[in-house]
């Protein structure tokens, strides 16, 4: 493990087998050593496995999971983006599918217009779900006079967030196929 002293609190990983970066943490791990099986770390006065135990919990800390996607990446043409798609199964550590879990929020960005954390559970007024196909309208940009104006772009950044606390603290598996969204040409 190699410790990137940054200010944005980065550790890269490091594996001397194939001579590469295998992961990225999201933060600064101040002492690691290899005992021959594990890695350990000291955090201040503990130590820890690495790459052990519950799935979004670091040194006994829940972190919220997320996935950002830039849609429509190749796009030259600008559209209003009026909802995206995506399919979700989610299942406990055991296996069990679980049914009626979410994304906890989304937000949709690009260089100039931004909605915002909205707020996905429990959402029936943005959020229509069939069979495990959901499909959500985007929210309007906040930076707009009256807030009410549509995002257009030739593309934007969706970030879909879970809080690993949800669920009275259940890990949960996620498998997020490929989303798509609907638009239209759009003007300036």
């Amino acid at each position: 493990m190699a410790n990137i002293n940054t200010s944005d609190n980065l550790t890269f990983s490091y594996n001397e087998m194939t001579a590469s970066i295998v992961s990225l943490h999201s933060y600064k791990m101040p002492v690691s050593f290899n005992d021959g099986k594990n890695f350990v770390v000291a955090y201040y006065d503990k130590l820890y496995l690495q790459n052990r135990g519950e799935s979004g919990v670091f040194f006994n800390q829940s972190e919220t999971s997320y996935v950002t996607s830039l849609l429509s990446e190749d796009s030259v043409v600008s559209k209003n983006f009026y909802e995206f798609h995506y399919k979700l199964e989610v299942s406990t550590k055991a296996g069990v599918n679980i049914e009626d879990v979410n994304f906890t929020r989304y937000r949709a960005y690009n260089e100039y217009q931004n909605t915002g954390y909205i707020t996905l559970a429990n959402d029936t007024i943005r959020t229509r779900k069939h069979l495990r196909i959901f499909r959500t309208q985007f929210a309007r940009d906040i930076n707009s006079r009256n807030g009410l104006h549509r995002l257009c772009n030739e593309n934007i950044y969706l970030t879909l967030e879970y809080n690993n606390l949800s669920n009275n603290g259940n890990y949960l598996g996620f498998k997020l196929y490929p989303f798509y969204y609907t638009y239209q040409p759009g003007n300036f």
